[in-house]
């Protein structure tokens, strides 16, 4: 958290004294508040609550409100859910699917706004030239978490996962189900109207049913070298 916050603090100190014009800043899409079904702008109300990390996430944001005070021009970018074959998420997601420990908790219906790794990158490099302000990195379209599960369950090839209800959320995920259960359904008109960005992947439907069997063909890889070339090959990734 200290990176969000003094390490933010710091880069701002030093860019101002150096004379830099343009600050851009990492941030997430989770510090929104619940928005059900509606498009969530970059002018939708947050809610740190008495999270740490979300409280963390907002004050290195303001560093780059600081910046943009100064006379410069501060660049916030509030990035979905990373996924992808390389994205540490996807990995994880994948190996708790395949070990059956990655449960739909209550109803799913929250909306889950996500951005392939590639177009998050592409998304840095036309954010240089963007005016001052907050700027939402994500798919042109959110899926509900019930479907981002269906989805990565087929995709992997293993049955839909366990289904717990609601009030068990605290208890299995602690702190982050705090924010976890939010219903974040991002816009990106913003980024793509200013910057002539849009992502390559409409959403994790379309590039999401790639991502996770490219997780398993890296693992099983992984393996392969990791055991050498006289170890049994394995037909699928248990994953283990």
């Amino acid at each position: 958290m200290r990176l969000r916050t003094e390490g933010a603090r710091v880069l701002v100190e030093a860019a101002i004294a150096e004379g830099v014009c343009t600050y851009i800043h990492e941030s997430v899409s989770f510090v929104y508040a619940e928005g059900g079904a509606k498009w969530i702008s970059e002018e939708a109300p947050t809610d740190a609550g008495d999270m740490a990390l979300s409280r963390a996430t907002l004050d290195g944001e303001a560093e780059a409100e600081r910046f943009t005070n100064a006379g410069r021009r501060g660049i916030v970018l509030r990035f979905a859910g990373f996924y992808g074959a390389d994205a540490a998420s996807t990995i994880e997601t994948v190996t708790l699917l395949r070990r059956r420990m990655m449960p739909q908790i209550g109803s799913g219906s929250n909306y889950f706004s996500l951005i392939h790794v590639p177009d998050a990158g592409r998304g840095v490099a036309a954010a240089i030239g963007l005016p001052a302000g907050i700027y939402n990195v994500c798919d042109d379209e959110a899926v509900t978490f019930a479907d981002y599960l269906g989805i990565g369950a087929q995709a992997v090839g293993v049955p839909e996962p366990f289904r717990f209800p609601a009030f068990l959320g605290k208890w299995m995920f602690g702190e982050v189900w705090k924010y976890f259960p939010r219903s974040v359904r991002a816009s990106n008109a913003r980024l793509k109207k200013a910057s002539g960005w849009k992502p390559e992947l409409r959403s994790v439907a379309e590039g999401g049913r790639s991502s996770p069997r490219s997780c398993v063909s890296k693992i099983q890889s992984a393996r392969a070298q990791r055991n050498g070339p006289n170890a049994p090959r394995e037909n699928t990734a248990t994953l283990d």
